[in-house]
């Protein structure tokens, strides 16, 4: 049948309310699910709320941006003190319905049944961060007024537990991300696209079990539950349409609407697999409109459920309700509701509000079956897709995992749609980008709160990414990422990390002044790709290719009509090779020649040492370009940025090799970025050769070399992930630690060109490189995995992830994990290990704390490369010495781990002579790691008191009797005594002789260098008589 009607009460805003008028909005029915929480964990408590309000998915607002609807919403919030109401926290209350779920099998894959469970209602979720009695109240406001409603019983009790907390940024090394409790988070990060629970629930069990431990997803059109919006990045996921694409318009909409789907031609749109139960009557029902369709036969639009056909619309038709009721079958779990046009020669057809619900009696129905029933996604948030969301969350956390969430994306249909005075138009990503008038801003704000609402509680949660690889030299992706950032570190109540992406790039522009709280980088390694120009390609660590640039442009030896690139392995400065370069004369001209220029921040408050090793060969001055170096700066990757230039120079001539110095090289002021270029020139008589070696570049305030293999030693980074790592961390880091905040790698891959076809080892092709493949023991996620050791390396995610499921090469996660558990990295005392080799095919990297006296490193063969693997090239294993440098002397102990197992492969006792420690490695083929801690000595401690009687106020003398019980003696011990009881301490003493105070703990720590074999001394330090 057909209902013609120009207005109805859309069945999305379905929910709580009063038949009749309200002076003020009423709670009812307040359930606490307990009343006794650990610490950070959750408090969860579900209510109803009768209001005059039309929409619970937006807040109560007054005045709202141009365009908005004002007045129409409801804000209900939790109000929480744990100080009998001397400070609130407000956390925001969410409108909720619950599902349940169940598997359904489609084909040999597992797919989701979801259907409501009961009626909706308003949930609070509220992470209470101390310990003690909280009390709680309600407060909602809609345009009746404001209810504050505080229930009878309105206690709860917060016990201490063990939980770690939220993340945030270490306030004692930024560099690292840590817990409320100050633990140091480790990260190991893949991406993450899985849409189905069920799926979720197996791959994310795996991945806990061998420690992978942070998860890119995605909130939003492009892939995962969709919250946002309703398409991403591959079209609109909630709908399937045949043989013609299903377009969201703005062309027609219902009253009080902006867009609609619209059908061209003979084509079918449905919503797949829609959650029904067996031998249950169901409505299907959707607003249609068709405009000039013409056809022949029995044609028009009309809708379809099994088999059901509703009456077809032809012609030109105002929107009308379309409608079919439809009984499930005795074995039946899911429908397909179907809008239809056949049989058309002309025309369009416009549909909206395409609704599935159980007939309960009469014209009483059941919540609303069909995720995204209403084109005007911006108006609610899809119940369906948010407890997808929940369950993805709440898994995760019990795993131990932390999620990244990308949670808007700059290309959505609906949002990008709509203009700054409310009314729809065409797409763009400025409209995404929205100003602080903008009404796209204020849509986007209601969906902010929503989200802090819901899963605000959460100590899972990474963090928050505003959208995925928008515009780098985009001012309003700018204000629109910090205007993100502002309002969830304003209103959500556990001030979640922000970040936001871009395409490529580093644009400090942003960065410098961002209320975003880490830089996030995509970037990929290896050769450029059609899909992936604006990430690359990046071949060398030691040399960047211009963003957009030709693979062969990356790649050595290269020759071109101006001069030559090659390694040269017959000169060098020292260890194996250098890079030359050859400047052709020609036709009566001087010339030069370039090589690609190698990114990194600067600072223009700092200046820079550049160093390099330098032999020449006929060197002559060209009329434009000299031998030695030019360095671009530049805002961001030098593209249309130039600010200026400065050209440390070469000696020319024919020189053996010297060492060159400039120092004092000042960035343009309002540099960003040093493109450090190798140049060498000619006269027009003759070519010239220039050779360097053992390139620095040195910042003159941190001492850092921010030049990565400098000596050229080291294999493209795309066959040793390892450097890139490395790279990859210099390159962050030059960026991140001038503005104290930390970088990650939000997106890396090693990229390939599709030279086997696609599946190639059972891997369909996406970008990767397949000779990976080939690699089944994974050689190159070990290697990438363990280079994270460094210390320059941040956390990275890695998007493609096929490869790394087929041969399960997540194990060198857990046993990374392994090794590195218990190591508190962010304690602000752990610096780069700078372990020196005695062999050029062994590299050693980690970290050492110079105050606890203890050492991490990873020892590699790094020749034994995962393409050497696939190529069955035969590296040699390699026998060395590893040198670490600075630690107190005295007895050590050395743990030597597994690298592919993360078990400890045996120990040994060291000793520490002259602040040094030399470990010798005997024959290794790959990798192993290596912990250094002090030997424990056997100390017995007394804590000797005065035994005259002291008064209140009297300052005294308390004795440390400290004996070794070993036969040897006992180097650079801590002895750690406490106050004792009725006395506080005097500041001083221990702090003059190196030792410390806890006002926490009550202790007295003091450093002994040394202590006798079966010898007793003692210490002393002052107490206050209390």
């Amino acid at each position: 049948m057909k209902i013609k009607a120009s207005l109805i009460i859309c069945v999305l805003y379905a929910f709580i309310a009063a038949n009749s008028a309200i002076c003020a909005p009423v709670v009812t029915s307040v359930s606490a699910e307990s009343v006794e929480i650990p610490q950070f964990d959750v408090f969860r408590l579900s209510f109803d709320v009768a209001t005059v309000a039309t929409n619970p998915y937006w807040p109560y607002d007054e005045s709202p941006n141009t365009g908005v609807p004002a007045r129409v919403g409801v804000s209900v919030d939790g109000l929480f003190s744990n100080d009998n109401w001397q400070t609130t926290i407000t956390q925001p209350a969410f409108y909720y319905q619950d599902y349940e779920r169940q598997a359904i099998s489609s084909g040999d894959q597992k797919k989701d049944w979801m259907y409501p469970v009961g009626k909706p209602n308003w949930r609070i979720r509220f992470t209470p961060s101390l310990a003690g009695q909280w009390k709680y109240r309600i407060r909602v406001t809609d345009s009746s007024g404001t209810t504050i409603h505080e229930p009878i019983d309105n206690t709860f009790n917060c016990i201490s537990s063990a939980n770690r907390g939220f993340v945030r940024v270490s306030p004692t090394d930024s560099r690292y991300f840590e817990t409320s409790d100050g633990s140091y988070l480790n990260l190991i990060g893949l991406s993450d696209s899985t849409t189905v629970t069920y799926a979720m629930d197996e791959l994310y069990s795996k991945y806990a079990f061998n420690s992978v431990n942070l998860l890119r997803v995605w909130w939003q059109g492009s892939q995962g539950p969709v919250l946002f919006g309703m398409s991403g990045q591959g079209g609109i996921p909630i709908w399937m349409w045949q043989p013609h694409n299903l377009n969201v318009t703005a062309e027609a909409a219902r009253p009080g609407d902006l867009f609609s789907g619209k059908i061209s031609g003979n084509s079918q749109v449905w919503a797949p697999d829609v959650g029904v139960k067996p031998n249950r009557d169901y409505r299907f029902s959707a607003w249609v409109k068709t405009a000039g369709t013409t056809g022949t036969e029995d044609y028009g639009a009309f809708l379809e459920l099994s088999g059901v056909q509703s009456e077809k619309l032809t012609e030109d038709t105002d929107w009308t309700l379309l409608t079919i009721n439809v009984r499930s079958g005795s074995a039946q779990n899911t429908m397909s509701p179907y809008i239809k046009v056949r049989n058309t020669t002309d025309g369009t057809v416009y549909f909206t509000d395409v609704s599935l619900r159980e007939v309960i009696e009469g014209d009483q129905y059941g919540p609303e079956l069909v995720s995204r029933p209403n084109f005007d996604a911006y108006k609610y948030v899809s119940q369906v897709e948010a407890w997808k969301a929940d369950h993805q969350l709440e898994l995760a956390k019990s795993l131990g995992i932390y999620l990244k969430i990308c949670l808007q994306e700059k290309q959505d249909k609906i949002f990008g749609r709509i203009q700054a005075d409310g009314t729809a138009g065409g797409q763009s990503d400025g409209n995404v980008y929205a100003s602080n008038t903008h009404a796209s801003r204020t849509y986007q704000q209601y969906f902010w709160r929503y989200i802090i609402a819901r899963y605000g509680y959460a100590t899972n949660i990474h963090s928050f990414e505003f959208c995925n690889e928008g515009d780098p030299f985009n001012g309003n992706h700018y204000n629109a990422a910090n205007a993100f950032a502002d309002y969830m570190h304003q209103n959500h109540p556990n001030h979640p990390l922000i970040t936001t992406s871009f395409w490529h790039s580093i644009p400090m522009d942003f960065w410098k002044t961002s209320s975003c709280d880490y830089i996030d980088l995509h970037e990929y390694i290896g050769p450029n790709i059609d899909r992936n120009k604006s990430h690359g390609p990046r071949i060398y660590a030691w040399a960047d290719a211009d963003t957009n640039a030709s693979n062969e442009s990356a790649y050595l030896p290269r020759e071109g009509t101006q001069g030559e690139f090659a390694f040269d392995s017959t000169q060098f400065h020292s260890d194996s090779k250098s890079f030359k370069l050859t400047a052709y004369a020609g036709s009566g001209t001087d010339g030069a020649v370039f090589y690609l220029p190698y990114h990194v921040g600067v600072d223009p408050n700092r200046t820079y040492t550049l160093k390099f090793w330098a032999k020449g060969d006929n060197i002559g001055y060209s009329s434009w370009r000299r031998v030695g170096f030019n360095i671009v700066w530049s805002k961001a990757y030098h593209e249309n940025d130039f600010l200026g230039w400065s050209t440390p120079h070469a000696p020319m001539g024919t020189y053996d090799w010297q060492q060159v110095v400039h120092t004092g090289i000042t960035p343009h002021a309002d540099a960003n970025t040093a493109n450090i270029q190798i140049i060498c020139s000619c006269t027009p008589e003759h070519e010239g050769t220039f050779w360097i070696d053992d390139i620095e570049f040195i910042d003159e305030t941190t001492g850092k070399d921010l030049f990565v293999d400098g000596g050229f030693e080291g294999d493209r980074i795309d066959y040793d992930p390892a450097l890139a790592v490395l790279k990859y961390g210099v390159l962050i880091n030059s960026y991140s630690q001038r503005i104290g905040k930390p970088g990650m790698w939000g997106e890396v891959g090693i990229r390939g060109h599709n030279l086997y076809g696609s599946p190639y080892k059972g891997i369909y092709y996406a970008g990767e490189n397949q000779d990976l493949a080939d690699d089944i023991t994974g050689v190159w996620y070990r290697k990438f995995i363990w280079g994270h050791i460094s210390s320059e390396a941040t956390a990275s995610i890695k998007w493609w992830t096929a490869t790394i499921r087929k041969y399960s090469l997540i194990r060198y996660a857990k046993a990374y994990q392994a090794f590195m558990s218990g190591i508190p990295l962010s304690n602000g005392h752990y610096v780069d290990a700078k372990a020196t080799t005695s062999a050029l095919a062994l590299r050693a990297w980690g970290q050492k704390d110079l105050v606890n006296n203890r050492v991490h490193l990873w020892i590699d063969n790094e020749p034994n490369t995962w393409k050497k693997t696939v190529d069955r090239t035969t590296v040699p294993n390699v026998t060395g010495t590893v040198t670490v440098s600075g630690l107190h002397s005295g007895a050590y102990k050395a743990e030597w781990w597994d690298t592919g197992t993360g078990v400890i492969k045996n120990t040994e006792n060291i000793e520490c002579v002259n602040g040094s420690i030399v470990l010798s490695v005997q024959n290794l083929k790959s990798d192993i790691a290596c912990k250094i801690s002090p030997v424990a000595a056997n100390i017995d401690l007394n804590v000797l008191t005065p035994t005259t009687t002291a008064y209140s106020g009297q300052t005294v003398t308390v004795t440390l009797e400290y004996t070794n019980n070993d036969n040897n003696a006992a180097q650079n011990i801590s002895v750690v005594a406490k106050v004792p009881s009725g006395m506080t301490y005097v500041a001083g003493i221990a702090e003059d002789s190196g030792g410390s105070y806890d006002s926490e703990a009550i202790t007295v720590s003091l450093f002994i260098g040394s202590i006798a074999a079966n010898q007793t001394g003692t210490r002393t330090f002052k107490g206050k008589v209390v």
